[in-house]
């Protein structure tokens, strides 16, 4: 049974939707289990951080809305790449951003932003901008 088999006014949709959330939530949890017992094989390569950031978020944006959190990415230049796992860099922020999310029952701001500069502490310069190598 799924909720898309009952009417809007069937008094047995709300269970029935509640039952596919967990069971939605304890796949997660699963499947983080399941990546944590294995060893990880990484597939370096060039990444838009952008797809990244969208790709974690997608997974989320249904509770993210329910709860009546406000969302707001600053994702930088459109096409900024760096080196790394894709999946791996996608399943890091998704819990970091599942963490914030579940600390927020009652609703607030989540805000996701790159940023423009580095900062360097003891030497010549306060910021600099990314280097080449890293945007891509």
């Amino acid at each position: 049974m799924l909720s898309r088999d009952f009417e809007k006014d069937d008094p047995r949709l709300k269970p029935v939707t509640k039952i596919q959330e967990g069971a939605r939530s304890l796949n997660r949890v699963v499947n983080e289990l399941l990546m944590f017992t294995r060893p990880v094989k990484l597939e370096s390569q060039r990444v838009e951080i952008s797809n990244v950031i969208n790709g974690a978020i997608g997974f989320l944006i249904d509770d993210i809305t329910k709860l009546g959190i406000r969302l707001q990415k600053r994702l930088g230049p459109a096409g900024l790449k760096i080196s790394g796992d894709g999946e791996q860099l996608k399943r890091a922020l998704l819990n970091i951003v599942l963490n914030a999310v579940q600390a927020m029952p009652n609703g607030g701001n989540l805000t996701i932003s790159l940023p423009h500069t580095i900062s360097v502490t003891g030497g010549a310069a306060d910021a600099r901008p990314f280097p080449k190598r890293l945007m891509g």
